[in-house]
């Protein structure tokens, strides 16, 4: 009995930390930070986006009165004429972060208006908007200002090349990525999910989108063909399929970039198919940032290592005599 306990005193421990190195090894990870600098270029789109979008609507609603909730009695108690001013601020900090001017505090700050100009008017609560305050506040805990930015020219101001070539690929924490991906795999799934209920076609062919996909659209044509040959529901089987298989294969990105690339083109699709504003362009942006794994040294650091024109502009000179040299 004794020998008994003690065994499996020994496989406890030995599962929990087999468990706890496959934990590590994906979640506790470092890598390079130049993925997360395009990333950021590339989200200022929805940053502008969102700011635009809520200016439009704080002005239409302006004299109307903030929602019924009891959690918004707070915002109840603000002028309308602040969150004017909360909106105008919030749109002069995207340029910004595009440029990578100060950074970090303005990764701050939007991350930190964009839920309460959220809840500020009921015509944003949709999907695709709440998927992007998630990604906002990732993208303010890593740091995406040492490549294409104003904050690493003045950093190369300071230091000589190569203290600025170490503090430029010094490996940062992949945590935020993960999470990112983790968001996107989720929205994959759960959509997936929602298209294998034999009823979800009946409710989305009488959606506003339905509509105007079959009035006048160029691919209308396609989507009456599946409806009249019954090819409609088995369709979209094989796409609730894809998507399931997606919510997985979305890690597996950076080793079969084959899988993105067949991500890309649907959501291509979709967007020719019916409007849906910007989200296009946020899984485009972040099937871009799936492509790169984790550790120093893959795929994807060999990917970047690729771009030469692009790397030389990701280090900024001083004068015509600096240049990069050849990493054997």
């Amino acid at each position: 009995m004794i020998l008994l306990h003690e065994h499996s005193i020994f496989s406890v421990r030995v599962s929990s930390l087999l468990l706890w190195r496959l934990w590590s090894s994906f979640w506790l990870v470092e890598g390079t930070a130049w993925p997360y600098s395009v990333f950021r270029i590339l989200w200022t789109i929805q940053y502008f986006d969102f700011g635009s979008i809520n200016l439009r609507l704080i002005l239409r609603e302006y004299d109307l009165p903030p929602l019924p909730y009891p959690w918004m009695e707070f915002f109840s108690t603000l002028p309308p004429f602040l969150w004017v001013v909360l909106s105008v601020g919030y749109l002069l900090c995207v340029p910004c972060v595009a440029v990578g001017w100060h950074t970090r505090f303005f990764q701050g700050v939007l991350a930190f208006l964009s839920p309460l100009l959220f809840v500020r008017s009921a015509s944003l609560y949709q999907n695709h908007y709440a998927f992007f305050l998630f990604i906002a506040f990732y993208l303010s805990l890593v740091s995406t200002e040492r490549y294409y930015s104003f904050d690493a020219r003045r950093m190369r101001r300071r230091l000589s090349l190569k203290e600025f070539r170490r503090w430029q690929e010094e490996p940062v924490s992949l945590l935020p990525l993960r999470l990112i991906l983790l968001q996107a795999a989720f929205l994959y799934f759960f959509a997936g999910l929602t298209k294998l209920d034999s009823l979800w076609l009946a409710r989305w062919s009488s959606s506003p989108e339905a509509i105007v996909l079959s009035e006048g659209h160029p691919l209308g044509f396609f989507w009456q063909w599946l409806i009249a040959s019954n090819l409609a529901f088995p369709f979209l089987i094989a796409l609730a399929c894809f998507m399931l298989l997606l919510s997985f294969g979305i890690f597996l990105g950076s080793r079969y970039p084959l899988i993105l690339l067949f991500a890309a083109v649907m959501h291509m699709g979709f967007d020719l198919s019916f409007s849906i504003m910007e989200f296009t362009w946020m899984f485009l942006s972040i099937l871009f940032l799936a492509l790169f794994p984790s550790l120093p040294g893959g795929k994807g650091d060999r990917l970047f290592r690729s771009f030469v024109p692009f790397r030389s502009l990701a280090i900024p000179t001083q004068g015509h005599a600096s240049r990069i040299p050849h990493r054997r």
